[in-house]
């Protein structure tokens, strides 16, 4: 498997067209225990895409590929499991760029820009938001430098004080300032001297391993007085 998600007291991980899932309470057990197994996610819609990442989405669970994503009720009772829909000409190569933002929404990267999930209205049906609209010509621009790899190495966070949403591509930090109380939705970024390979959030920190020159670093956002930004 290529990416793997804690849910509801078994591991998921996405391999091929397949939807792996441990046995109940036994994150390290796949082929033996209590009710383990597999969903070939090519057998309930069109196209045998590779899947790259699940994530939860409203209590559910959100399946993507490069161009689909699928939305499952997943329970602890594989039986239970049931397809609710596809979303389709949408999806990621970009595993780590899907992160979970607020109580409704996944951010994550598309070859067309940065989109999220979100549900349409009370019945929770799953809709693609262009959030990243205002700002998606100037990262496709970018994105046209970079290799296929370079894009699908690309990172995510939600930093921990104002909740803005961090989307690492390569020498870019892209930034969701979003404020709707205060009536602010708006996109910068930040261009950095290092390749932003994963971020990690301890507490109110972030942390952020790059490497520059051929060598890891790990940079601390704000320094060690929490007041340093060069």
């Amino acid at each position: 498997g290529i990416s793997v998600l804690t849910f509801k007291q078994k591991m998921y991980s996405t391999a091929s067209s397949n939807l792996y899932f441990s046995a109940l309470g036994a994150p390290t057990q796949w082929i033996s225990g209590v009710d383990y197994g597999f969903i070939n996610m090519a057998s309930q819609s069109a196209g045998e895409e590779t899947l790259t990442v699940a994530q939860e989405y409203q209590g559910l669970m959100a399946i993507f590929s490069q161009n689909n994503i699928r939305i499952w009720s997943i329970s602890e009772d594989s039986a239970a499991n049931v397809f609710l829909q596809t979303l389709q000409n949408t999806g990621t190569t970009a595993p780590g760029s899907v992160v979970p933002y607020g109580n409704n929404d996944v951010f994550y990267l598309d070859t067309s820009g940065i989109r999220s999930i979100k549900a349409r209205d009370s019945s929770n049906a799953a809709y693609v938001s262009d959030v990243g609209t205002s700002i998606d010509t100037h990262i496709r621009a970018y994105m046209d430098t970079l290799t296929e790899e370079e894009i699908a190495a690309a990172v995510g966070v939600v930093e921990p004080i104002d909740g803005r949403f961090w989307l690492g591509i390569k020498n870019r930090i892209y930034i969701l300032s979003y404020f709707p109380a205060a009536k602010i939705s708006a996109w910068s970024y930040y261009q950095v001297d290092f390749e932003v390979q994963h971020f990690a959030k301890v507490g109110t920190r972030i942390y952020v391993r790059g490497r520059e020159s051929g060598v890891d670093y790990l940079y601390l956002y704000g320094g060690p007085t929490n007041s340093t930004y060069p």
